[in-house]
């Protein structure tokens, strides 16, 4: 359910390339993917036109995810810090850097997610000045956006000159190594509407908001923007995307001229791209996150219009009169039991299941472009950016739903080649169902680490039964002690103990469950409370 056609950080990757194809290598971080619902399996591949040292490679690099996996949320690749890159200073303003083709498969109209697109965009050196701010307003897709103009009639657009406000806002007190910038009108078939992405890169190391510090070792983060993600949402003919996705982006390793300057200034020529001085095999990193979906039923928040309502058997990406008999974007199937129009229990959410409306909540959103689609909301404010509008969310301020991230590699041999490394692929969502208790610690005590609530998901939550259900109190703390002692013992001295070792290991103590463990369960403060403790605080929030 997005309101805006891509709209997203997709973040993404700037590649090298191999002289030989080499079939690249997926790690996932931790084992969460393993046991829930969706999938997210990126491919990736790095080759080079041009594998000597020192050489200055064109970098082509293909990234893609089929169809019917989740959508990506967050994209960062990396090229190895032995490469050169060249910096904003070292490159005139215009200049042709390479190309970027990104498809996507998206919902017209509120109609199944299926129009396959693709959209090839020239890539254009661009200021990283942040001082020399141009202005939002009125925003992209808007062929009035001031980006479009050319204020300094230098025959570049403004978007070059001048840095986007957008970026500001999305990286606020960051300064890009390098910026390029690419748009297709709405006037090039197929576009529906003007778009333009930014590729931005920055140093090795860098704090990016909403991921964190990259590791140095990594190389060059490089990220790409596509649109305006901070832009107010608007009604659109494009309604929702979805996978299949492709990216495929070329890096010149020598810049070109830009044909609309004409001859005067010449911007060819530029270094912009350097293989490394020595032979060896390099490996890159592509990080990526996936959209999250809170019903566990494979359909990512954004694009299930029924997302607290598990409905596998749907299909968004096909006209499906099975599961959605009026063909308005929502499922449900009507009870033939029953007279009138009668929602089938576990079919969808559909309180109309035999009369199409295309609006369900009559607030300017169709369905499918909708982020509560039965619940009115003209802002389509998301305060947590899960793909659920903070009318209908369950908890505002905090991401519903399970994800997955991984990382893809690929390597490239300069020269002779040699012994590639092994990166380590960085990890920011340490406790993705937001209960308190990281991924690794609910796999060790054997909670669903993407069931935040529940005895069986919710470390916390030791004994949940009558007035104890689904919440932390007196006799989870009692619970150490009757009716059985755990309290001062080793895992393994009683069957199932380890659910009591909520700080994995003894620490300081001799003993695996020690007051460490009990302190842990006083003092937790889950992100999905939004702030009080758990203990004699409010019970969970979802169902158990």
């Amino acid at each position: 359910m997005s309101a805006r056609a891509w709209g997203g950080y997709i973040v993404t990757k700037v590649g090298a390339l191999a002289a030989l194809l080499i079939v690249p290598a997926l790690f996932l971080v931790g084992i969460q993917d393993t046991a829930i619902a969706g999938s997210f399996a990126p491919t990736y591949t790095v080759t080079l036109n041009d594998s000597t040292a020192s050489a200055n490679s064109n970098f082509t690099v293909n990234y893609e995810i089929d169809s019917p996996a989740v959508m990506e949320g967050s994209h960062v690749s990396f090229i190895p810090a032995d490469f050169g890159v060249a910096d904003d200073a070292s490159v005139p303003n215009g200049a042709r850097v390479g190309g970027i083709a990104l498809t996507a498969t998206e919902s017209m109209n509120n109609g199944p997610c299926s129009s396959f697109l693709s959209f090839s965009y020239d890539l254009f050196e661009a200021t990283t000045n942040t001082g020399n701010v141009l202005s939002d307003t009125p925003p992209i897709p808007s062929a009035a956006w001031p980006g479009f103009l050319d204020g300094d009639v230098n025959n570049l657009e403004d978007a070059i000159d001048k840095y986007p406000a957008f970026l500001n806002t999305m990286f606020p007190g960051l300064t890009p190594r390098s910026r390029s910038f690419g748009w297709v009108p709405d006037t090039f078939p197929p576009a529906t509407i003007n778009r333009v992405v930014n590729v931005l890169v920055f140093e090795p190391g860098e704090t990016l908001p909403g991921l964190g510090t990259m590791d140095a070792s990594l190389g060059y983060p490089i990220v790409v923007v596509a649109q305006d993600p901070t832009a107010p949402a608007a009604s659109s003919a494009i309604t929702d995307e979805c996978t299949v996705f492709n990216y495929t982006r070329q890096d010149r390793g020598v810049t070109l001229n830009n044909l609309s300057t004409g001859s005067v200034p010449n911007e060819g020529g530029f270094t912009y791209r350097t293989n490394p001085s020595a032979d060896g095999t390099y490996t890159f990193v592509d990080y990526a996150r996936s959209l999250r979906d809170h019903d566990g039923d494979g359909i990512e928040n954004q694009l299930d219009t029924c997302a607290f309502d598990s409905t596998p058997a749907w299909q968004p990406r096909i006209s499906d009169p099975v599961n959605d008999p009026d063909g308005d974007g929502i499922p449900g199937r009507d009870d033939a039991g029953q007279i009138g129009e009668q929602l089938l229990a576990g079919s969808g959410c559909d309180t109309t299941p035999l009369t199409a409306n295309d609006d369900d909540d009559a607030d300017g959103f169709k369905n499918r472009g909708d982020n509560c689609p039965l619940t009115a909301n003209a802002t389509q404010d998301d305060t947590d950016n899960d793909g659920i509008g903070d009318s209908c969310d369950v908890v505002v301020t905090v991401a519903d739903g399970h994800l997955h991230e991984i990382c893809v590699t690929d390597t490239v041999d300069i020269g002779l080649g040699g012994s590639p490394t092994t990166p380590t692929c960085p990890q920011f969502v340490f406790d993705q169902d937001n209960d308190g208790f990281t991924d690794v610690v609910e796999i060790y005590l054997g909670t669903g680490p993407t069931d935040p609530c529940g005895q069986s998901g919710w470390p916390a939550d030791l004994l949940s039964s009558g007035l104890s259900l689904n919440d932390v109190d007196i006799q989870d703390i009692t619970s150490f002690l009757v009716p059985i002692r755990y309290l001062g013992t080793d895992v393994g001295t009683n069957p199932g103990d380890v659910r009591w070792d909520l700080m994995p290991g003894g620490g300081v103590f001799s003993d695996d469950i020690n007051i460490q463990d009990l302190t842990t369960l006083i003092i937790t403060t889950p992100a999905m409370l939004e702030g009080p403790r758990a203990f004699n605080g409010p019970t969970c929030p979802y169902s158990p």
